[in-house]
């Protein structure tokens, strides 16, 4: 009879590590931010990111619609926790939601850096997230309902440059029926 640590190995030679697959890559202009100010958890900044943004890759290919905002949460740590809800119109007319949560955590020499316009260190920035889409279920992008999405940011001043992906196994969910 074998013992525990035997059985947990063994799920463990099973279990397949999951692998990326690139779902798109987009420059958002965010224009200057609207302050809302201190509030109990922190300092709050709210972007209304400027219409027509384009998001491309292998199967999307769209342009950020107006209405779309983007929300900072500056933590009394410095941390920055960054939501999203974009409208995102592909280029064969249909409209998919995307809702994005990032956690940036950025030095202050980097953060006085990217406020001046200076050359930084991109990989000085930790700036990932998920995000969650919704989609019609009898469309062309209903796939995107099924999956787990993650993404990254890169700072510049008054935008930010994005890329996904899809976190995937085999077969990705695009490849079923």
């Amino acid at each position: 009879m074998g013992n525990r640590n035997d059985s947990r190995q063994d799920s463990r030679k099973q279990m397949v590590p999951p692998s990326l697959e690139f779902l798109f890559e987009g420059d958002v202009v965010l224009g200057e931010p609207l302050v809302i100010g201190q509030i109990a958890i922190g300092r709050r900044l709210v972007y209304l990111p400027e219409p027509g943004a384009r998001i491309d890759g292998p199967h999307l290919h769209g342009q950020l619609l107006t209405g779309s905002v983007v929300t900072e949460l500056v933590r009394p740590d410095g941390v920055i926790e960054v939501t999203s809800l974009i409208i995102l119109a592909m280029s064969d007319g249909d409209c998919i939601l995307a809702r994005t949560e990032m956690i940036v955590a950025i030095s202050s020499k980097t953060a006085r850096d990217l406020a001046e316009g200076r050359p930084y260190d991109p990989d000085s920035v930790y700036s990932h997230g998920v995000i969650h889409f919704e989609a019609a279920e009898d469309g062309p992008y209903s796939w995107l309902n099924r999956g787990v999405y993650i993404c990254r940011g890169r700072l510049t001043v008054g935008s930010v440059k994005w890329m996904a992906w899809q976190v995937t196994q085999q077969p990705s969910w695009s490849e079923l029926p």
